[in-house]
This record gives structure tokens, C-alpha cells and sequence, in this order.
């Protein structure tokens, strides 16, 4: 959002002045009737003073100030506080010193208190002190000084009436040097008192009570017109007024109020012409000053200036008049921003800095007005001129800020990274609580880092992500992300650093725990490649209690296992691998692999059972003809010769001339040859020639010599098995022959040997 500095609108203001020797009759009582008829105090303390610098000649009216402001603190016990100003802006108080005072008064004032409000009840005054005595035109003295300031001190911070003591400060003609316990008191009973405070009613009695007694005396009128203005009765408040004028044609005073009411009454050309006659009768810059506020209210901006300016050409040290001014640059060229109308605001600010060169505000508009029309380098030039006169004017401060930020979006959309990051490290140097600015530089970080990962710059994105982190340190996915990159470029125990920080700042991402789970398989694969096995199967685990549905995971376990020679954790890990998938050919080759080398070294060893374990458990689809054969071998030594027979058969199918098999079936063949010549009643041992013929009878088939199978097969039918398992070989095994002879289109053959199932039958 825009942000330029706002000064309080200008107000009508009601100037309310007094000299020193203005005659009263009480105190307390009549503390209002010369402050519009209500309590005008202050109500923030320290009360700021500013007082301009005197002529040589007169410096001892400096230490009278001090001596003044001290007084005032010590005698009412910390009422009220000072502190002194080296510049005019904002002060409560403002002291101006002349050698003699403006106004057609009868009396001859040493000092002046004028009363500007401004809005909410705030308002300040204007002290103007005579450096001369006006009948004898010596030098004030000091004490004549001290009493003076005293006095007119005592009016400002809210004592607006006289005392009729002689000894009080604020007798109407006082030479004390002291706030008397009287001052102190009225005081204590001011600031008892909310600031606005109504004493309306009773101080207008007071008047009309003063007016029986004086109705010749004007000022009486005028006090109780300027009453009755505040409690917007302007009917009574204009024939008071009027009164005053027709006793005292050149009391001015008189003549402010009555076009501040005509004003108030929206007569504007009677307040003009009322403004305008009195800057003929009596062209001060008070006058003048009151006429271009006038004008300022009524919009017209350009005759404001112009007696604004006159005001200060008449008086240049008249401060109500350098405020007013100074706030119709500061107010219109605010409402000119509002209305969008930039080229003029630049223009209309041009015009004020030259008038007022060293108000930060002036350059801070100016700055916005620029930064509003896209030129934000000429802006940032302004701001900078803003803080040069005010280092900590926050919302100079906020605006360049707001430039420098803009500026780095307008880079990062370019991808111009590094003028991006200079510009938002000036926002944040400028403002460094602009949650906006941080949001924006995080921002930058991450995008930056993300774009040099998409184009393959892996070591500009780790340097990105790393500045990102030092922003946001708390960000897992920075971390994550950051991991990501080690990882890509090798670095794989940085990586996994990177990866745990990121799951102690989010425990339960499963998506941090997925990469982290690869960074370690990823650091164990490193290890395997370069033979550091222990190292790698550490890893390995690490990566697996991270994620243990990873099947590649027990695949790598397995293998570096394998290397390590724990063959039987290696197949531990490799069946876990197939029940996650069964169908993995990688898991069944590992597997197959290792338990033909387990089985081959029990089979070595003649422990066939566990040889046997082994081979039994290798995957059908994976099992080989070696392992096929191996198993028949074990199951020949262990004389299970029809397990035998049914390994062997699964080989010759595919095989029929494979060697070892065929090797195993003439060894099973003269085991049982051996048993009938023991025992040729043997039905057993007759069953298993049969079973071994059977199998000849198939190997033949398969090798297309259908006689020889003929043959054998005669030769079982002889046998007349007894075994269920044989004799429904043999049924099958009669039944391939015929299909044999039928193909060849030997039907009678064919016929011939099924009949030897009708004689089974």
C-alpha cells in the first residue's frame, strides 16, 4: 500500500492574543475567558520549545528562557516539563523576538501569546517577546526579560488569565521573577482539569460583568464575541464582535473573528472582503497568514501560497505562516497522489522544495508521486534526500523499501537473480520488519534454486538452497530439497545431513523419509562400487528402516552379503524381496544363484539333506538341468529312486539326450538290477525296473526312436506292475507311443500298442 507522511489538514485557526499589561480582575475564574471560554492546557509532556536565535546585543534573553522553563518545572513539581528544540518542526511552543511588537493597541506589550489550534484540541502558541523597552526603545534587561517570559510562558502552558496580585507572575503587569504558591496553584487546578474543559457559561458572566462595569472597554466585546464563537452562536458571537469594532475601529483582532464566523457561516466573500480589508489597514503577517487559510480551506491553493508567502515576506521568521505554507505542499500534493495526477504532484512538489529544502516530507512525496509513474530509480533518490534530513523518518524509510522490493520482483520475473537479491537486501536494510520484503527474498531463493535445478546447474542450486536456508531455516523443504542436490552431485553424507534436518523439522513426511531412505542407498551403493562392503551394508540398513517396502533394497543387502560370504543372510534378505514381488526375475536369479552355491558345497561336503534343502527351494521356472540333475543324484544316493526318476523325467522332456540325466537313470537302472538279481520275486524291485523302463520308454519317445521305446514298454507290460504310480506311467506312457506311431501314420502299430491298455484293463 502507499504510504506518504500526512500533515493535520489546516484549520481555521482562531488566533487569540495577549499582552502583558491586559487588564483583568481574577484568576482561576477567569482562567477562560481569553482561551474561548474553555480549560487549553497540554496534555503530553515534555512540552516541546523552539525559540530562534536573537541579535547579538540581545543573547541574554536565551538565558532568560532557560531560566524561565527551569522555573516553571522546579515550582510546580513536574506539572509540566520543557524540552528545548534545535529545529521549529513540531514544537508546542515557539519563541520569535523583535524589537517591537505589530498591533494599534493603546498599551505597549512587552510579549505576545498567540493561540493556534489545530484539530482534536491540539494546539500551539506563538510567543513573540520585545527585545526593547517601546517607550524608552533600551535593551530589555534580564529581569525585565525573565519576568516577560515568565509571564508569557505561564500563558501558553494553560494560566490564559491574570492574576490581581500584584506578587503572582501572571499579574497583567508583572515584574516578579517566581511563580508565586497563587501561580502554582491556579496551575495544579488547570491540569486538574481534562484539556477543553467548558467554563463557557461562567467566564461569558464575567464578562458581562466586566462590560456593566466598562461598556466603553472593546476588548470586553471581543473576548465574549470569540466565547460565543466557540459555542457556534454566531448570531450573538457577530454583534459582540461588532460592538468591539464600533467602540475600536482598528481593533483587528475583532475583525479575524468576525470573518472566521462569516466563514463558519459559509459567506465566504464576506470573510474575503473582511481578510482583505484588514491586509490593507494593517499588512502584517499575521493578517496575511489568517487570509491564505482562508483561502486554502476554500480550495484555492494558488492565492493561499500567495499569502502565505506575503505573510513571510512581511515576517520571515512568522512560523504559523512557514507551517501553513509548508502544509499545503505536504496536503495538496497528498490529494494529488490520491487523484492519480503524478506529473502535477512532481511539478507542485518542485515548487515546494525549493521554498523548502530541508523537509523530508517534501522528498518523501516526491518519492511516491515517482514510484507511482514506475520510476523508481528517481524515486529511490528521493527517499534517500528524506532521510538524509531525518535518518529515522520510518515511513521514508518503508516507501524506498517498498521501491527496492518492487525492483526485485521485476528482476526475479527476468530471472536477473543477482539484481534481484541486491534490491530486496536494500528493502530489508531499509525496512527490516516488512514481512512483505522477507516473504519476497524467500521467494527469490526458492526460485531461483529450483530454476538452476531445472537447467541442470546443479552447483548454483546448492548455493541458492543454501542462502534460501539461511533465511528460512526452519523450512523442511529446503532441506529436503537441498539433499536432492548433494545427492545429484555425489555428495552423499552431505546429502543425508541435509535430508535429517529436514525430518526433525517435519517427523512424519513421508516424502523426506522416502529421500532419505535413497540417500543412504544411494551412499551404500558408492561404498559397494569402491569394495567397502561393511560400509555399504550399514548404509543399506539404515536406508531399509527408512523404507522397507523397497525390494531393490533386500536385492542390494543380499548381494553385498553375497560379497561378505553370509549366504544365508543373503538369501534371508532376497526371499523378503519376493514376497514383496514374486515375480521379480532379479530376486530369483540372486536366489537361484546362491542356494546352487550352497547346495553345490553341501553336495560336496555329501550332506545331502542340506543340499537338498537347497535345490528343492529354488523357484520352479529358475531351476536348471545341473540342479535338476544334482537333485536326482541326492535322491539316487539317498535310494529314493522313484523321486529320483520324476527329477530325471522333468530333463529328458526337455533333453532327451542330456547326458547326466540319462547317466543317473542307467546308474538307478543297475541298482535295481542288482536287487533282482537278489531277489527276482521282488514285486518292489519289479516296480522300479518298470518305473526306470518308463522313463527310457519316454526319453525314447522324445528322441523320436519309437521301436526301442516299443520295446521297453513291452518289456514293463511283462512286468505286470503292481504300483498305482507305475501303472498309470504306463497307461501314459502307452498312450504317447500310440499318438508316436500316429503321426508317423503307423495306425496298426498304433492300435496294436493300445491294446496293451485293454490288457491292463
Amino acid at each position: 500500500m502507499r504510504k506518504y507522511t500526512k500533515i493535520l489538514k489546516i484549520l481555521w485557526l482562531l488566533l487569540i492574543t495577549f499582552d502583558c499589561f491586559a487588564q483583568s480582575d481574577s484568576y482561576f475564574d477567569r482562567i477562560a475567558v481569553v482561551s474561548d471560554g474553555r480549560i487549553t492546557r497540554y496534555t503530553d509532556m515534555p512540552i516541546s520549545v523552539y525559540a530562534e536565535n536573537p541579535d547579538p546585543y540581545a543573547i541574554n534573553c536565551l538565558d532568560a528562557l532557560n531560566y524561565a522553563l527551569k522555573e516553571w518545572e522546579e515550582q510546580s513539581a513536574g506539572i509540566v516539563k520543557f524540552q528545548l528544540l534545535k529545529k521549529p518542526e513540531g514544537a508546542d511552543i515557539l519563541i520569535s523576538w523583535r524589537t517591537k511588537l505589530e498591533g494599534s493597541y493603546k498599551e505597549h506589550p512587552l510579549g505576545i501569546a498567540e493561540l493556534h489550534r489545530t484539530e482534536n484540541d491540539k494546539y500551539y502558541v506563538q510567543l513573540i517577546i520585545c527585545l526593547r523597552d517601546p517607550i524608552t526603545a533600551k535593551p530589555l534587561s534580564t529581569e525585565q526579560f525573565q519576568s516577560v517570559l515568565l509571564h508569557e510562558i505561564g500563558h501558553a502552558i494553560g494560566l490564559w488569565g491574570h492574576s490581581k496580585d500584584k506578587d503572582d507572575i501572571m499579574y497583567y503587569a508583572t515584574n516578579a521573577q517566581k511563580p508565586t504558591i497563587n501561580d502554582i496553584m491556579t496551575l495544579r487546578l488547570v491540569y486538574s482539569h481534562e484539556n477543553g474543559y467548558s467554563l463557557h457559561e461562567k467566564s461569558i458572566a464575567i464578562l458581562q460583568e466586566d462590560i456593566a462595569e466598562k461598556p466603553s472597554e472593546a476588548s470586553l466585546y471581543y473576548l465574549l464575541g470569540t466565547i460565543y464563537q466557540d459555542q457556534k452562536k454566531y448570531t450573538e458571537a457577530t454583534e459582540s464582535l461588532k460592538k468591539c469594532l464600533e467602540l475600536n475601529p482598528q481593533y483587528h483582532k475583532a475583525r479575524v473573528a468576525l470573518a472566521s464566523i462569516y466563514k463558519s457561516n459559509g459567506q465566504e466573500q464576506l470573510a474575503v472582503s473582511e481578510y482583505m480589508n484588514l491586509a490593507k489597514s494593517e499588512p502584517s503577517a499575521m493578517i496575511h497568514n489568517v487570509i491564505g487559510t482562508s483561502f486554502y480551506n476554500n480550495g484555492n491553493f494558488n492565492e493561499a501560497i500567495a499569502h502565505y508567502k506575503k505573510s513571510l515576506e512581511l515576517d520571515r521568521t512568522y512560523e504559523p505562516a512557514k507551517r501553513n505554507l509548508y502544509g499545503v505542499y505536504v496536503n495538496r500534493s497528498s490529494k494529488l497522489i490520491d487523484e492519480k495526477k503524478y506529473e502535477d504532484t512532481t511539478k507542485f512538489l518542485s515548487e515546494g522544495i525549493k521554498l523548502f529544502p530541508d523537509k523530508p516530507e517534501l522528498f518523501n512525496l516526491l518519492g511516491v508521486a515517482y514510484s507511482e509513474m514506475g520510476l523508481y530509480d528517481k524515486a529511490i533518490d528521493q527517499y534517500r534526500l528524506a532521510l538524509n534530513y531525518n535518518p529515522g523518518y520510518k515511513e521514508a524509510k518503508d516507501n524506498i523499501a517498498s521501491c527496492y522490493n518492487t525492483l526485485g520482483i521485476k528482476y526475479a520475473q527476468s530471472n536477473q537473480w543477482e539484481k534481484a537479491i541486491e534490491a530486496y537486501k536494500q528493502a530489508m536494510a531499509y525496512a527490516p520488519e516488512m514481512d512483505e520484503i522477507r516473504r519476497n527474498m524467500s521467494a527469490l531463493y526458492w526460485n531461483r534454486a529450483v530454476y538452476y535445478s531445472s537447467i541442470g546447474d546443479i552447483n548454483s542450486a546448492l548455493n541458492a538452497y543454501l542462502d534460501y536456508i539461511k533465511l528460512e531455516p526452519n523450512n523442511s523443504d529446503a532441506y529436503n530439497n537441498l539433499g536432492a542436490v548433494y545427492s545429484r552431485l555425489g555428495r552423499f553424507d552431505e546429502s543425508i545431513k541435509a535430508l535429517e534436518s529436514a525430518l526433525k523439522l517435519d517427523p512424519n513426511s513421508l516424502d523426506i523419509k522416502l529421500n532419505l531412505s535413497i540417500a543412504h542407498q544411494k551412499y551404500g551403493y558408492d561404498f559397494m562400487q569402491k569394495q567397502f562392503y561393511d560400509k555399504a551394508i550399514e548404509e543399506f540398513k539404515k536406508a531399509l528402516e527408512l523404507n522397507q517396502q523397497d525390494t531393490n533394497l533386500y536385492l542390494l543387502l543380499a548381494v553385498t552379503h553375497d560379497r561378505v560370504g553370509k549366504l544365508e543372510e543373503a538369501i534371508k534378505y532376497t526371499e523378503k524381496a519376493l514376497e514383496l514381488e514374486p515375480d521379480n526375475i532379479n530376486a530369483k536369479k540372486i536366489i537361484t544363484n546362491l542356494k546352487i552355491h550352497l547346495g553345490n558345497k553341501s553336495l560336496e561336503a555329501e550332506n545331502y539333506d542340506q543340499a537338498l534343502k537347497y535345490y528343492t527351494t529354488i523357484p520352479e521356472d529358475m531351476k536348471t538341468y545341473q540342479v535338476v540333475n544334482n537333485i536326482a543324484y541326492i535322491y539316487i544316493k539317498k535310494g529314493m529312486y522313484m523321486q529320483a526318476m520324476d527329477q530325471i523325467d522333468l530333463v529328458l522332456q526337455d533333453d532327451p539326450k542330456d547326458k547326466t540325466a540319462n547317466n543317473n537313470l542307467a546308474s538307478i537302472e543297475a541298482k535295481i538290477k542288482e536287487q533282482l538279481a537278489k531277489d527276482s520275486n521282488s514285486q518292489e524291485a519289479k516296480d522300479l525296473i518298470g518305473r526306470v523302463k518308463l522313463s527310457m520308454v519316454l526319453s525314447f519317445i522324445y528322441q523320436g526312436e519309437i521301436e526301442k521305446a516299443k520295446r521297453n514298454l513291452i518289456f514293463v507290460v511283462g512286468l505286470e506292475p503292481s504300483n498305482k504310480n507305475v501303472k498309470q506311467m504306463l497307461i501314459d506312457c502307452i498312450e504317447k507311443l500310440a499318438d508316436a506311431y500316429e503321426k508317423k501314420g503307423f495306425k496298426d502299430q498304433a492300435r496294436e500298442i493300445r491294446d496293451y491298455k485293454n490288457e491292463l484293463n
